[in-house]
Order: C-alpha cells, then structure tokens, then sequence
C-alpha cells in the first residue's frame, strides 16, 4: 500500500471520528441537564426544567449562578423582569431568579432564607407566584406559634340597622397576627394573593325589604375562621297619612287622623300657622289633630326612622269638605235620632244616614305617575307618591294586588311608595285600584322602564382588543379557556372596556400580519394588530408553565402612545378547576380594570381651550387620562339623568395634560367643540 493510499485511509479514519464525535459526543445531546453555553438565562432556563423535575438542589444552584452566588456563568444577572432580552433580538418571558431561589428554599425547608429571597423578589418586581409562596413560608412559620383569631371590625356607619337604601355599602377590617388569607363579605369572595396583618373591605351589597343579615368570614394562614353578621333593615316605603274624621267647628272644621309607618316613625309636624312637632320619634303611630279654616292650607311632613319622607297638603277642596257639610245637613235632616247635633262627627253621621245607598262616584285618585304614556328611568326603582280621597269612606288601596291601607273608612289616604323595577330594558306595568265603602271602583295604570344611565353604554368606554393568549402548544386550550372568560369578566356590568374583534377570525389576523400566537408575548405585537383591529388597547397575555403552577400575565399596550401602559399577573396551582380558575380569572380582570380608574368630576372653569377638573391624582386621575362631558343644566340634574353633550355629531371629550393632587387641566377634544361646554358640566372617564 503506497503512502497517498495510507495517508488517505488515516484521514478517513480521523474524519470519521470527528464526525462520530459531532454526533454522538456532545455532552448537551447526552445529558440535556450538562450546559453547552454558559450564559445566565441558560442556567435560568436549566433551573426551570430541574425545578419541575423535582430537583431542587440542582435548580437551586442554577438560580445561585443567576443572581451571582456562583461562579459558573459567564456573568450574572441579579435582576427580576417579565420580559428580558437575553441576545440580539431574543427574548425570554418572566426572569425571576430571586423568586425562583426562594422557592428553592422553601422546598428544602429553609423558612427564613426563602423568605429572604421572595421577599426581596417582590421589591424588586411583584409576581402571584411570590405571593403565593410567601403566604405558604408564613403559614408553615406559624404552625409553631400561638396567635388569636382574625378579628372582624365594622365601620360605625355600616353598623346603622335602620337604612332606606337599594344598595349599601359594607365596610370594615379584618386583622390577625395570622394574616389575613381569605376574607368574605355577603357573597364576595374578597381577591386576597399576598395575606396581610390587616385586610380592609368595602362590599356593595343589594339589599332586599325588611331584614337583611350579611354574613361576614375571615380566615388566617394558620386556618382560623371568624364569623360575623351584620344586619340591616330595609325600609323603603315613606309613611302613610290616614284622615279618618271631619268635623263642622266653628269657623271651620276640626280633621282627625293617623299619621303610622310600617317599621318606626322619625319626625312628623303640622305646618299650620306654627309648626307643631309631635312626639312621633320610635313609634309606629300617632294621632293627627288640627283646625281647618276656611281658605286655610295645612301640610303635614312625616319622615320615618329610615329617612323616607311624606308631605300631604290639605284644604276644604281638596278634602271634600263642602260636599260633606252638603252631606251633613242631608243627613241630619233626615235622621232619626234627636241625637245628632251640630258638630256630630262625619263617620257617625255617616253611619246613621241613607247616604251609601246613593253613593255611584267613583272614589278620586291623584298620582305622580304618567298614566298616558311609557315612564323612562335611570335607576333601579320608581318612586310613587299620591292620595286617595271618597266622602263615603276608603275600602281599599292596592297597587298590584298589594293592599296597601290598614284604616276602613277613612276619607283621604296619602302614601309614597318606592316600586322596585325588573331588568333593563323591562317594561313594568302597575295597576293601582281604589275601593270606597259602596262598592265603588277607580282604576289607574302606569308603565315604567328602567334605562341604564347613558354614560355608562359600552360606545363611551376605552376600546380594548384582546388577541390569543401566546402559551406552549400544551396549554394552548386552557389559554383559550382563559381568554374568553377573561372578556366575560370585563365586559360585566358596568363594563369598564368596549371590547372590539370579540368574534373576529384572529387567525386570519395573525397570518395576514404574519405573526405567531408565540410572538404575541411580545407587547410590540399590539401595533401590528392595530393596523387591522381598531382599538385604542391592546391586552396581550402570555400562560406561563412554572413549576407546580401556572401564571396568567398582561401586558396594556396603548397604541396611540405605543407603549405598555399597565401590566399585571395571577398565579394557580390549580388551572384546571373550574371554579378555582373562575375566582384568579376574575381577579385578574378586576386588577385590569383598576389600572383604568373610573373616575367621576366637574368642570371648573373654562380657559381657551383648556378646562379645568375638579379631580386629581388623589382621585386617580393621570396624565393622558380621557373623560367623556355631560350635560348639567340644572342644580337637580344628576349624573344618571343627563346627556351626553355631542358637537358636529361626535361626543365630545376630555384630555388631561397636567395633574395635581385634587384637579387636573385636559384640553377639549375637538377643539372645536369649546362653544358646547359648559362650567359645571359632569365628567367620567372613558
């Protein structure tokens, strides 16, 4: 064999190993735990995947090397971020070496160095999984000590049993030395990720007439319960005004009746020539007395205990009174006993003449309602007030089958009654009937239909669109999961966003602008879509797989400002129980929306183009903030009640540019609609 032929065969050899070796000795490919690279997201991303695996020991010393402890990585890099970029235009989503270090610990049962890290993890950037795991390092902490059960505090105003309200507010503390871990008012499950020594509430509760008991549970990391009730009473109807006499007196007539509430009278007076108040105050009833003279008016004012109020205004016309004095005389001229004097009272008079058998009139009914046509409002309830009147005495009052009077015979009832309305949209048809002694019948009918205010419709709110949630192929489901019940939950009543593209192909979306559901981690993915999607914001979401766990994150993209504007995270354990995921996804819509206060104010004054608001920072109020301008013409508008105010067909707007701490100046948009605004006019933020 020549040398050219060895020499050939050597190389053949050596080129053989060489590929052998590129095959099939790399360490990576071997043993994927064995670094090829040394970088700190290397070991960041090595440390994830033994974490998950159960090796803690090896993750641990992974994020060591990330936050410097070691040094096996080229350079470290202690810092926590959601997105980071690692090289060129590489990114990895959610670099938490502190936190993921504490977790370590945690698991290997070193409470207070765990607690050091995720501590200083939530200095340096706050996560759900942090908190969560805090809450665990705490809870296990405690299981060593002693400490009294959350105590449950009501604040004064809340403790009022007596309220004429709809809707009231609860609000209290609870606090514990064991951290307050779940708190619950009514209903509510209050959304609590990091326990706390001290947890304020303030829960909206709909009320319900009569007795209301809301109950109220607290419970700490150690899993003490404490239970409490508070009780209310609804009252929602005023008092009512019974006049049961009417008495010929000289120089006019003596009125008697009954002044009675339903749960306990407040104030009642006689406004007469002095106002009389009587000794109403904790009673359910009291007697009315007072002298009518001829050309004389008399109001009486009764307020219950709740704060309900009625007015009733009498005079000789109004009470009939010159048709019973026609009556009277008929009556004693015609009867048989010599009992019957001057003076004698109506009711016995009544009782002793022929006069029922003649009475055909129907009884007279007087409402504030419009019988005529449809009532529109812009609240939960329509507020009744009227009388009923017959010379010949009251049988009945009803208003939908329900009776309302208690007196028989009485010659004038005054009521108020505050009607409760069925869902938006809803007509509500009411029929009040009036009964007299004889048989007699009047009947009123009234349709009321409950509007919602027009500021709060969906066409004045910021427009949000919400593309897929960018995940693995493995939980590409549950992302999709996620992101419709997170548009279910912002979209509830009162929503705080008009969202847009709710049903649109973002498929179509994607490959029309050529980007990935992956890529949609990155928030810069947003002003791709807007060239599409017309949204003033863009919600990008990103499922992250940790260990043992799950992180929903989202970042708000504002596409005018082209930049993130909000972001925020919620952290399970437990993805795939529905009412687990149902509780964290609701939490995390409510921490969307209360980066978007809803803020209401006023105009102050009006300078050039410019107004002033009578709103700040303290009221949450920033920078670029927009509000929408309603009308205020008059002193007893509210903001339920009014319009929007529109300019050339397009509703006109507000934009802040400077903030101080309790007012704000924003600029009109458009410009050209300063002629339209006025000082005084309402504002709410889109």
């Amino acid at each position: 064999m020549n040398v050219a032929k060895h020499r050939c065969m050597w190389l053949g050899a050596v080129g053989a190993v060489l590929l052998a070796g590129c095959i099939t000795m790399d360490p990576a490919a071997m043993d994927p735990s064995i670094m090829r690279y040394h970088n700190w997201w290397n070991y960041y991303e090595r440390g994830q995947t033994r974490l998950a695996a159960g090796d803690v020991g090896g993750a641990k010393a992974d994020f060591e090397n990330c936050v410097g402890l070691r040094r096996n990585v080229k350079f470290s890099f202690p810092e926590e971020h959601w997105r980071v970029r690692t090289y060129g235009m590489h990114f990895l989503n959610a670099y938490f070496p502190h936190r993921e270090l504490g977790v370590c610990y945690f698991l290997g049962g070193d409470l207070d160095a765990a607690n050091t890290w995720l501590t200083k993890s939530m200095d340096m950037q706050p996560s759900g999984r942090a908190k969560h795991y805090l809450n665990k390092v705490r809870a296990q902490a405690l299981n060593k000590q002693q400490v009294p059960a959350p105590v449950i505090e009501i604040a004064p105003e809340s403790l009022v049993k007596l309220t004429n309200a709809r809707k009231r507010t609860l609000a209290g503390t609870a606090h514990g030395k064991g951290h307050i871990q779940n708190l619950t008012v009514g209903k509510q499950r209050s959304f609590i990720e990091l326990a706390a020594d001290t947890e304020p509430f303030k829960e909206d509760i709909t009320l319900r007439s009569g007795l209301n008991r809301i109950p109220i549970s607290a419970t700490d990391l150690k899993g003490q319960t404490t239970k409490r009730i508070v009780e209310w009473i609804a009252d929602w109807d005023p008092p009512v005004i019974t006049i049961t006499k009417a008495q010929q007196v000289a120089g006019g007539w003596r009125v008697e009746g009954v002044c009675a509430d339903g749960i306990m009278l407040g104030d009642v007076a006689i406004m007469a020539n002095a106002p009389p108040a009587l000794a109403a105050k904790g009673k359910k009833a009291v007697p009315l007395a007072f002298t009518l003279r001829k050309g004389e008016r008399v109001t009486v004012i009764a307020t219950d205990a709740a704060g309900n109020r009625l007015s009733a205004a009498f005079d000789e016309q109004s009470l009939g009174l010159e048709e019973q004095a026609w009556l009277w005389e008929r009556a004693t001229a015609t009867a048989a006993s010599d009992s019957m004097t001057d003076g004698a009272d109506w009711i016995a008079v009544q009782a002793a003449a022929p006069v029922p058998k003649e009475d055909r009139l129907k009884p007279s009914i007087k409402i504030s309602a419009n019988t005529r046509q449809t009532t529109e409002v812009f609240r939960d309830e329509f507020f009744l007030s009227g009388e009923a009147r017959d010379t010949g005495g009251l049988a009945s009052v009803a208003i939908n089958g329900e009776e309302l009077l208690d007196t028989a015979g009485a010659l004038q009832y005054h009521f108020a009654r505050r009607l409760p309305l069925d869902d938006i949209g809803a007509t509500n048809a009411f029929e009040l009937v009036v009964t007299d002694a004889a048989g007699n019948e009047n009947v009123k009918t009234f349709s009321v239909v409950m509007r919602n205010p027009e500021y709060l419709d969906d066409e004045y709110r910021l427009t949000l669109g919400i593309p897929p949630i960018s995940t693995t192929e493995a939980h590409a489901s549950d992302a999709s999961t996620i992101r419709v019940e997170l548009e279910d939950a912002l979209v509830e009543w009162p929503a705080r966003f008009n969202l847009v593209a709710r049903d649109e192909n973002w498929a179509d979306i994607l490959t029309e602008q050529k980007l990935s559901v992956s890529e949609l981690s990155d928030p810069r993915a947003a002003l791709e879509l807007g060239k599409i999607v017309t949204a003033e914001l863009f919600l990008m979401g990103n499922l992250i797989q940790e260990a043992n766990g799950v992180t929903i994150y989202v970042s708000i993209v504002d596409i005018d400002k082209g930049r993130v504007v909000a972001g925020t995270d919620v952290y399970t354990e437990n993805l795939s129980n529905f009412r687990n995921r149902q509780f964290y996804v609701s939490g995390l819509a409510r921490k969307i929306e209360q980066e978007f206060p809803f803020v209401q104010g006023r105009i102050e004054t009006i300078r050039d183009n410019d107004v002033v608001i009578n709103v700040g920072s303290e009221n949450g109020v920033a920078r670029g903030m927009k509000f929408v301008v309603l009308e205020h013409t008059s002193e007893d508008d509210t903001i339920s009640d009014v319009d929007v105010r529109f300019f050339n067909e397009q509703w006109v707007q507000l934009s802040v540019k400077r903030v101080k701490s309790n007012e704000g100046t924003a600029s009109i948009v458009p410009r050209s609609a300063k002629g339209v605004v006025q000082k005084g006019d309402f504002i709410v933020s889109r």
